[in-house]
C-alpha cells in the first residue's frame, strides 16, 4: 500500500519551499491535482489519470499549490510513502 503524506497529515503542508516566486507568499495546499480535471476525475482508475496527466501514481501524488496573493498555482510531486515508511 501506498500513502500520500499531504493527503494523509503527514507532512506539513506546505512544505518551507513552497513560496510564490513572484510575491514571495506562502502558497496553500488546493489538494490532489486530479481533482480539478472534471467533477468525476477524483473516481476514475489510476490506470486512466496516468495518461492524462503522465504522473506515475505509483511513486507520486500531485497536488496543485495556489498563492492566495496573487493567484499563482504550481504543481508539486509529492513522493508516496511505502510500507513500513508509514507504520
Amino acid at each position: 500500500m501506498r500513502l500520500c503524506p499531504l493527503c494523509n497529515g503527514l507532512e506539513p503542508s506546505p512544505t518551507p519551499s513552497m513560496l510564490c516566486p513572484f510575491c514571495k507568499t506562502v502558497m496553500k495546499d488546493e489538494g490532489m491535482l486530479e481533482g480539478f480535471y472534471e467533477p468525476y476525475s477524483p473516481y476514475l482508475p489510476y490506470e486512466i489519470l496516468d495518461l492524462v496527466d503522465d504522473v506515475d501514481s505509483e511513486r507520486d501524488c500531485v497536488h496543485l499549490f495556489c498563492c492566495p496573493h496573487c493567484g499563482y498555482d504550481q504543481r508539486y510531486h509529492c513522493p508516496l510513502l511505502t510500507g513500513p515508511e508509514f507504520t
